[in-house]
């Protein structure tokens, strides 16, 4: 079987969830940066939007305000942070 990203490289348990869920072909990210990108997940603006980066304060109170998990939340739904330590 040959990878679904590399025809050379045998890489099966990275393949696995691309063969059983949906595959990116043609992703990006809107910075580089992973808080900033986070915080572009979460809110559903650009940076340039939201100003939040490192080295700078708290995501603003009327961003967090309408953000995905605070939506949920209107919603009824619950969310949480799980991390795993091996």
């Amino acid at each position: 079987m040959r990878s679904a990203v590399n025809p050379t490289v045998y890489t099966p348990n990275m393949d696995n969830p691309a063969t059983r869920g949906v595959r990116f072909t043609n992703a990006f990210a809107t910075t580089p940066i992973c808080a900033a990108s986070r915080a572009s997940l979460l809110t559903g603006l650009y940076e340039r939007s939201h100003q939040f980066t490192f080295n700078t304060p708290p995501l603003r109170s009327e961003l967090t305000g309408i953000s995905y998990p605070a939506l949920l939340r209107l919603a009824g739904f619950y969310t949480g942070l799980s991390a795993n330590s091996v």
